[in-house]
């Protein structure tokens, strides 16, 4: 498999022998435990994918192995967003197949994978396109919600408030609207205010206002996701800043 750090190589196999091809690669990512070897082969196939003669079928099976390993390919899928490419089109054309892999159902599943999305919003070269894969509607769960809260101290504060401000969070949404409260009592000043703004744009969505009040009423316990989920009485100071946000909002 070395010779596959070079993409021509792989494709030229392709060309000869497409079926022994395929299979040698699937058996090597179901089979292998050299990670570096594995991680080079990912580099190669992120590389392919901005072959404007790849055929679409290859580049199918491409997305199809990239996307079976996210511990191994998230990064390389994410540096494949910004490295440019001999012509725009191909560069696009990466982009846009990159793009496909990481909206999968999976993948928005994956802990790691979200992880690394999120922490990849403070890089202004792909900040734009993670944004997009984060605002997709499988990405709209308690486990990027949670993890785009955290963030909201550091550099990935903007896109990460323009996301937690639209999402539809679906069967999620009290969870997510929990984490939000939660937030607003956070040590860090930034996060702190980013959580107060984005209950201020959701304060007229169907029920927030209704769930709001009976927090101050102590009709709901705060449940919270942190790697598990646990439960808190509503803090002070939130219970001060919700009252106002309510009392001017009314």
């Amino acid at each position: 498999m070395d010779e596959y750090a070079n993409y021509y190589n792989l494709k030229r196999d392709l060309s000869e022998n497409r079926l022994q091809t395929k299979t040698k690669l699937k058996e090597f990512f179901n089979q292998n435990k050299d990670e570096n070897k594995a991680k080079t082969i990912i580099r190669t196939l992120v590389h392919g994918l901005a072959d404007p003669d790849l055929p679409e079928k290859d580049k199918y099976f491409f997305q199809a192995v990239l996307y079976s390993k996210p511990e191994l390919t998230t990064r390389h899928l994410i540096g494949g967003l910004k490295v440019g490419h001999k012509t725009p089109e191909g560069g696009l054309q990466r982009v846009q197949a990159i793009k496909k892999i990481l909206v999968k159902k999976k993948l928005s599943e994956n802990e790691q994978n979200v992880r690394k999305l999120v922490a990849s919003l403070d890089d202004p070269e792909v900040a734009g396109h993670i944004s997009n894969v984060l605002a997709h509607p499988n990405y709209a769960n308690e486990l990027t919600a949670v993890t785009l809260i955290s963030s909201l101290a550091g550099k990935q504060n903007q896109h990460a408030s323009e996301i937690l401000s639209t999402a539809n969070y679906g069967d999620d949404y009290l969870k997510v609207l929990q984490a939000l409260v939660l937030g607003t009592s956070s040590s860090n000043e930034k996060r702190q205010k980013s959580c107060l703004e984005i209950l201020k744009k959701r304060i007229n969505e169907p029920h927030v206002k209704e769930y709001l009040k009976e927090l101050l009423d102590e009709k709901i316990i705060l449940t919270i996701f942190e790697g598990k989920h646990t439960t808190r009485k509503i803090p002070q100071k939130t219970r001060s800043l919700i009252m106002r946000l309510l009392e001017i909002n009314k």
